[in-house]
């Protein structure tokens, strides 16, 4: 009887996740995020479930995903569609003979969600990438990283002199040498906060402002700006050598800043403020150095350098 009952069951559960495949997010109210249902695809093991909510003007989505390594899970955005999958590994060392009950489920599973009009999917990207970069990430995986785009840096500077570094590309753009005065006034506030979530304390100088500079930028002695790069690129590096390999509680509100892409092709600079670990902290210095990195050889191909 119970065979039956349970073949019944899943005769009655295929076509409804069938029905589930077409469902899309149902339109809201003004001013809603709108009502988010799943699109699942294919056939999957199981269904992890989710939380979805607006905090602090942000989208957040909270999966239960226990006993799932991050490392088997990919989040990815295709339009305005979010997509989570991965997998749930079974236990290898507990054989089918040895098991009295056996509740619990593994195998792939796959989440997409359709997101409301305003989220940009390059937002979600970049939580991604601190999250897996950063968040999730071993330590000196990270130290590499950062290792590698200061170093981009200082060989790039090594071969600007001052006149080419006072140039600017145009009216409303920085030059290299305004560029660089902003790495040297963020760069110490920005160990200053992640060495504070490194102690699992709140931090005394978030948010930093995304366009800090100095009093007067174009007074302080070039030759001077570069030694004192280099010496925080230093001093953030010995930070992460010796840092511990573990999560902390404290969180900071750290300014973003991406490019958007709207639909006429143009592209837009979007802001929002995300609370970040320490480690996401870290993996920062590499986003804000290569973007850095980016603008000025723009400014130097500009002003003819």
């Amino acid at each position: 009887p119970f065979d039956e009952m349970f073949g019944a069951f899943r005769d009655l559960e295929m076509p409804f996740q069938r029905l589930l495949a077409n469902v899309r997010a149902l339109p809201g109210e003004a001013g809603d995020t709108g009502r988010l249902l799943t699109t699942p695809r294919n056939f999957v093991d199981f269904y992890p479930a989710v939380e979805c909510f607006t905090r602090d003007k942000n989208l957040v989505f909270r999966m239960e995903l226990a006993g799932i390594d991050p490392a088997d899970v990919e989040v990815t955005t295709v339009g305005d569609q979010l997509l989570v999958r991965g997998e749930k590994k079974d236990l290898k060392d507990v054989k089918d003979k040895d098991y009295h009950l056996r509740e619990t489920v593994h195998g792939r599973f796959e989440r997409v969600f359709t997101l409301p009009a305003g989220v940009p999917p390059e937002q979600v990207k970049a939580r991604a990438y601190l999250k897996e970069r950063g968040t999730d990430a071993p330590i000196g995986e990270i130290r590499e990283r950062v290792a590698d785009a200061f170093a981009a840096m200082d060989a790039l500077l090594e071969s600007v002199d001052a006149a080419r570094a006072a140039r600017r590309p145009g009216d409303r753009d920085w030059s290299v040498h305004e560029v660089v005065d902003h790495l040297v006034e963020t760069h110490p506030r920005a160990l200053e906060e992640m060495r504070a979530l490194m102690d699992d304390r709140h931090s005394p100088v978030s948010p930093i402002p995304a366009g800090l500079q100095s009093a007067d930028p174009t007074a302080r002695p070039w030759d001077d700006l570069r030694a004192t790069l280099r010496r925080l690129h230093r001093d953030v590096l010995d930070t992460l050598a010796v840092a511990p390999d573990r999560p902390t509680r404290a969180r900071a509100p750290i300014i973003m800043v991406i490019n958007v892409r709207q639909s006429d092709g143009s592209v837009t600079p979007f802001h929002w403020t995300e609370p970040c670990d320490w480690k996401a902290c870290a993996v920062i210095f590499r986003l804000h150095e290569m973007d850095h990195l980016s603008q000025i050889r723009k400014a130097l191909r500009s002003a003819g350098g």
